[in-house]
């Protein structure tokens, strides 16, 4: 029984070295603001992005030349999957399709800025 309890004990304290319990992530951005631009529809989709040391935390639409319905429709949908999956290559939205690689390429482009080299 003692063997047992051990050997659970020992897989436990493996389990948490292996998954890095309380270590801190490496940084992957300088924490701050960030402005990408890209080609939407149009030209000039800019975009304001927030982030800290390891994640994208908000992202802005600021200007556009797009058609505002599509724009506002992307907005919620795409800027809202990047920032959960914490990643630029999400879903397009159907009928918007250049609208939302427009938000993706100019996040891309602002997250650029903001990787540590």
């Amino acid at each position: 029984m003692k063997k047992a309890l051990f050997f659970i004990a020992l897989l436990f304290c493996l389990n948490l070295v292996a998954i890095g319990y309380g270590a801190e992530q490496p940084a992957i951005y300088k924490p701050g603001t960030y402005e990408g631009v890209a080609k939407g529809r149009k030209e000039g989709m800019t975009v304001k992005v927030v982030v800290d040391k390891t994640h994208i935390m908000s992202i802005e639409v600021v200007s556009h030349h797009d058609t505002k319905k599509k724009v506002k429709r992307c907005k919620k949908t795409v800027i809202e999957n990047i920032i959960k999956k914490q990643n630029t290559q999400v879903d397009v939205v159907a009928k918007a399709s250049l609208s939302s690689r427009g938000i993706m390429k100019a996040t891309e482009n602002a997250l650029q800025k903001a990787r540590i080299q």
